[in-house]
């Protein structure tokens, strides 16, 4: 999303409250992944619930490759120095258990040059 009308000058606090109209902008990742069958695409969901289903569901609604998910909340994901991921691909899953970040990230990429060599 992105604000629906930019301000010529700053915002000054002048009112109690406030409101950002947004509006939906191009879904980047789709069209790339939609219109380049040469390209291997990923996508990353990061959801708060239902993570699992809704990463498979990004991996066909967008036409990607592969999709790596992770659950975010209070103690998950993010300013955290562990973490996990699920990834999907067409045809297949798997669970990269709670590991640092810089691990998991190696451990990805592994998976996304496997995954990229079975497709060429």
């Amino acid at each position: 999303y992105r604000p629906q009308a930019f301000a010529d000058q700053k915002i000054k606090k002048s009112q109690q409250d406030f409101s950002l109209p947004l509006v939906r902008t191009t879904d980047i990742l789709a069209r790339v992944a939609g219109n380049n069958s040469n390209l291997f695409t990923v996508g990353f969901a990061a959801e708060t619930e239902d993570m699992q289903a809704r990463a498979r569901g990004k991996l066909k609604a967008k036409k990607l490759d592969m999709v790596a998910g992770n659950e975010v909340g209070e103690k998950l994901a993010f300013d955290q120095p562990d973490n996990s991921l699920y990834v999907c691909w067409d045809g297949g899953e798997t669970l990269l258990p709670t590991t640092k970040k810089s691990e998991l990230a190696r451990q990805l990429v592994s998976l996304i040059a496997q995954n990229y060599r079975s497709k060429n």
